[in-house]
């Protein structure tokens, strides 16, 4: 038989979840701050000499920042599935009436309702775009010359590698929400056959 959960536990387990909600706010907030002022570093002080290449400091900062932001969402990404494998447990022990029906609503409508993933995961792609598309509008805005070499071959690639990160990495490494109360159910079986 289940023991029940001490309340200190299901404390800590409630605020551990409401700081990680906090951090994925923070990550994206971040995100925004960050392309703000790298963004903000590739307006010239001096309008530049039309007809002139692209500064390869341009994808410098590009590249940097398409990194940046691929990190900033894996650790967007794994902080949702560390959240949701608290927030499956304190739904299996019965120390969250919320979670049950935050779990039977998510289900329900399915495909009707947004929550924190999908406006924070937009915010990310924009920010890529925006950060991606960077050169062609200074190029059109100081009739810069856009050149294909390295530098541009890299900043794609770093484009590319953030979408690898928030579309295959989630595909290949997160647990869906029945794998994980699998797991639980595993471990919570087994923790009460050994007391």
């Amino acid at each position: 038989m289940q023991e029940s959960l001490p309340h200190p536990d299901i404390v800590k387990l409630h605020l551990e979840v409401n700081q990680i909600m906090d951090q994925r706010f923070w990550t994206t907030a971040v995100a925004i701050s960050i392309s703000g002022v790298l963004l903000g570093w590739l307006v010239p002080r001096a309008t530049p000499e039309a007809g002139k290449a692209i500064e390869p400091a341009t994808y410098f900062v590009t590249i940097s920042l398409n990194l940046i932001l691929a990190a900033l969402v894996f650790l967007h990404i794994s902080l949702k599935d560390y959240a949701r494998v608290l927030t499956t447990y304190l739904k299996l022990v019965k120390a969250s009436v919320w979670e049950d029906h935050w779990f039977c609503y998510r289900h329900e409508f399915k495909r009707k309702y947004v929550g924190y993933n999908i406006p924070q995961t937009t915010i990310f792609v924009l920010l890529v775009l925006l950060n991606t598309l960077s050169p062609w509008a200074l190029s059109l805005l100081y009739s810069l010359k856009l050149e294909l070499n390295r530098l541009m071959v890299i900043h794609f690639v770093s484009a590319a590698f953030f979408f690898i990160v928030r579309w295959l990495v989630p595909a290949l490494l997160s647990a869906d929400e029945k794998d994980i109360e699998a797991r639980w159910s595993k471990v919570l079986g087994n923790s009460t056959e050994k007391s």
